[in-house]
C-alpha cells in the first residue's frame, strides 16, 4: 500500500529576523510532527507575534517536536517566550556560548525597550534555565551543540527506503555525545545542584537527526575564538571592580556583571571603538547550520509558493531601486518540481554565518548541487559573503530559491547590492521575506 506524507515549510513575514516552521503528516491538514528554526526579530514585533499566533493555532494541543536556535543574537531568539508559553516542546537544540561570549552579546545589545532588554539579558545569563522557566511550558530535553564531530558522515539515502507499512514519525538523534567530564564548568555545577531538574545534554555537530526513515536533519556548528575580546573585557571590568574578575569568566561573575547596569553601560561605551579597531569576535560564525531533506521516498513533488502581503507602491518601487536590474519575486507565484533524485529537495538554513563557512563542512560542500531552498546568510549582508560557491549551489540553473529574510527599512542596508547582483548573475530564484512577503514550500512524498 502506497503512503503519502505531506510536508509544509514557511519563512514567515516578520521583518529583520527569522521565524521558519515546518510540519510533517499523513494528513495535509493534521500534521503529526512540527519543527521551528529561529524565532526572533529586530524592531517592531507585531508581525512576529501574529505569525507565532498563526503557527500555534495549527499546533492545537500537539507539542512542538523540535526547536532549533541558530545562534543567540536577539533577532533570532526574542520570540521564543511567546512561542513556547503554555506549550510542550520535546527537544531544543542551540549552540553553546561561553559566559564571556554571552557577555559580549549583552554588551553589544542596546534595546531602548526596558522589557525587551531585561528579557534578553535574562536569556543570556542562563539560556537553559530561561527556556525551562517559560510560563506554562515544558521541555523534555535541551541540547547544546559544541563544535563538530571528527567522525566522517556519509548519508546513503538509497539504502534506507522504508516499507510503507512501517513509516512512523519517530525522532532519532544520532549526534555524537560529549562526556560529562568535558561539559563546561557552569553546566556541571548547575546539573550537580539539580535545582531545576532540566535534562541538559552536550553533543557534537557534523552529524544528523532523523525523523524515522522519512527525513534527515544534518547539523553543523563552528565555535568562536574569543581572541582579544577576553583581554578587553578583563581589563575593563577589573578597572571597575575592587576585587578582580577571574578568567575564564564564571557563570556567577556573568550574572553579577549583567545585573550591574552601570558596568554594562560603561562596557557599551568602550566596546564600539574597540570593535572598530580590532574586530575581535564574530558570534555569527557560531550559527547552527541546518541542512535538511527527504530520504527514502519513491516519488516526491515540490511546490514553491511566495505570498505578498499588503504593501503599497512605495515599497514596491523602493525594492526595485534596491535591486536595480536584479529580478526579485515580489508577488504571488507557484512553481512545481518532481524530485526524481533521492538527494534533491535539500533546504539549507544558515542563520547569520558567512557564506564562506560552508566550505568547512565537507558534507554540505559535497551536496551543494542538491539544494533547492537556500536561506541567504545574515539577512543578505556582504560580511563573509563569497560568491565562489553560488554556481554549484544553483547547479540546476534557476531552480534554487534564495530566500533573503530582512526587515524593510532596516538600518543595516540589508540586503546588500553586491549580494543581490551575485545571486542574479548566477540565475537564482531570488525571493524576499520581510514584513510584506513570506515564502512557503511544500514537499509531498510517496512511499
Amino acid at each position: 500500500m502506497v503512503k503519502t506524507i505531506y510536508t509544509d515549510f514557511k519563512f514567515h513575514p516578520i521583518g529583520q529576523g527569522c521565524f521558519y516552521t515546518g510540519s510533517f503528516g499523513f494528513d495535509r491538514f493534521c500534521p503529526e510532527f512540527y519543527m521551528v528554526y529561529d524565532c526572533g526579530v529586530s524592531g517592531d514585533k507585531k508581525n512576529m507575534y501574529e505569525s507565532i499566533k498563526s503557527f500555534r493555532s495549527k499546533l492545537k494541543k500537539q507539542p512542538l517536536n523540535v526547536l532549533f536556535l541558530s545562534h543567540l543574537d536577539s533577532d533570532h531568539v526574542n520570540g521564543v517566550k511567546q512561542l513556547l508559553e503554555g506549550l510542550k516542546c520535546e527537544n531544543i537544540y542551540l549552540p553553546y556560548l561561553t559566559p564571556i561570549q554571552r557577555l559580549y552579546l549583552a554588551i553589544q545589545y542596546n534595546d531602548t525597550d526596558n522589557n525587551s532588554r531585561n528579557d534578553y539579558i535574562s536569556f543570556l545569563q542562563n539560556p537553559h534555565e530561561y527556556l525551562h522557566n517559560i510560563e506554562g511550558s515544558s521541555t523534555n530535553k535541551i541540547v547544546y551543540i559544541l563544535g563538530n564531530s571528527n567522525i566522517s558522515f556519509n548519508s546513503d539515502n538509497r539504502n534506507r527506503r522504508p516499507n510503507s507499512e512501517g513509516i512512523v514519525f519517530e525522532f532519532e538523534d544520532y549526534l555524537e555525545g560529549v562526556r560529562f567530564d568535558e561539559y563546561p564548568a557552569e553546566i556541571k555545577d548547575f546539573i550537580d545542584k539539580d535545582r531545576k531538574n532540566i535534562n541538559i545534554e552536550f553533543k557534537k555537530g557534523n552529524q544528523f537527526i532523523r525523523l524515522g526513515k522519512i527525513w534527515e536533519f544534518y547539523l553543523y556548528h563552528e565555535t568562536a575564538n574569543e581572541g582579544s575580546i577576553k583581554n578587553f573585557i578583563t581589563e575593563t571590568i577589573n578597572s571597575l571592580y575592587d576585587s578582580k574578575i577571574s578568567m575564564p569568566l564564571t557563570q556567577e561573575d556573568l550574572v553579577t556583571i549583567l545585573k550591574d547596569k552601570k558596568t554594562l553601560k560603561t562596557l557599551r561605551k568602550k566596546i564600539n571603538d574597540f570593535i572598530l579597531k580590532f574586530k575581535p569576535l564574530d558570534i555569527n560564525i557560531t550559527s547552527l547550520l541546518l541542512h535538511h531533506k527527504p530520504i527514502g521516498y519513491k516519488t516526491a513533488h515540490l511546490v514553491k509558493l511566495t505570498q505578498s502581503h499588503s504593501f503599497n507602491h512605495n515599497f514596491n518601487s523602493s525594492c526595485g531601486r534596491l535591486g536595480r536590474n536584479v529580478h526579485i519575486n515580489y508577488g504571488n507565484y507557484r512553481n512545481y518540481y518532481s524530485l526524481e533524485d533521492y538527494k534533491w529537495g535539500i533546504s539549507l538554513l544558515t542563520g547569520d554565518i558567512g557564506l564562506n563557512q560552508i566550505e568547512k563542512s565537507d558534507y554540505i560542500k559535497d551536496h551543494l548541487e542538491d539544494v533547492l531552498i537556500f536561506q541567504v546568510p545574515h539577512h543578505g549582508s556582504e560580511e563573509g559573503w563569497d560568491n565562489s560557491y553560488l554556481r554549484k549551489l544553483n547547479y540546476y540553473n534557476g531552480m534554487t530559491s534564495a530566500i533573503i529574510s530582512f526587515g524593510y527599512g532596516n538600518t543595516y542596508g540589508h540586503p546588500r547590492q553586491i549580494v543581490l547582483e551575485d545571486l542574479n548573475k548566477n540565475n537564482f530564484d531570488i525571493c524576499f521575506c520581510n514584513q510584506f512577503a513570506s515564502f512557503n514550500y511544500q514537499i509531498t512524498l510517496g512511499f
